[in-house]
């Protein structure tokens, strides 16, 4: 796979959406030989549906958002903040979609899931933690969260609980994505 390619599928990964401008940047920020807005945009006209990637208007579009038909919340959303771009060899871990980071409040979450809710059950817990991740990616909103929990059929103790989920949930939006 060439090196645009890489850049493209690593950066939509990452944020959900990007526009040509920023993949061009970012890669002529981490590389020697520079590239020009037309060398990203051909890409746009390319079947990248194998990796989860559409393009639309000049940005490339993880599947995920233009199922939920997300596209322009994310992108008012996300407006001006500037993103954060890991260096080069971090950044192109992100080009295989199964990959992501998972940072300590990902685990703490994934953690307080697999021993409260799910008997100890890993992978139902790590189910939930990423569909959870996932929602917190495209701007947390606590009624689609409890929305996932729903579909997981799990039932809360008490108001004390669903503060400490709550919380996990928050950090992870905050600080995990």
């Amino acid at each position: 796979m060439d090196l645009i390619k890489q850049y493209i599928l690593a950066l939509t990964s990452l944020y959900g959406q990007v526009s040509v401008e920023v993949v061009t940047n970012v890669y002529n920020g981490q590389n020697e030989e520079q590239i020009d807005f037309e060398d990203v945009e051909s890409y746009l006209y390319e079947d990248l549906s194998e990796q989860y990637v559409y393009g639309y208007r000049d940005h490339f579009v993880h599947e995920a958002i233009t199922e939920h038909k997300e596209f322009k919340s994310l992108r008012k959303k996300k407006a001006d903040k500037p993103y954060y771009i890991p260096d080069k060899e971090e950044l192109l871990k992100y080009a295989d979609m199964a990959y992501y980071e998972k940072p300590k409040q990902y685990h703490d979450l994934l953690k307080y899931a697999q021993n409260n809710f799910f008997n100890g059950d890993y992978e139902k817990a790590e189910m939930l933690t990423q569909n959870i991740r996932w929602e917190c990616i495209d701007g947390i909103i606590i009624q689609r969260v409890f929305d996932i929990f729903n579909r997981f059929e799990i039932n809360f103790k008490d108001e004390k609980q669903i503060n400490e989920v709550l919380k996990l949930v928050m950090d992870l939006a905050n600080n995990g994505v």
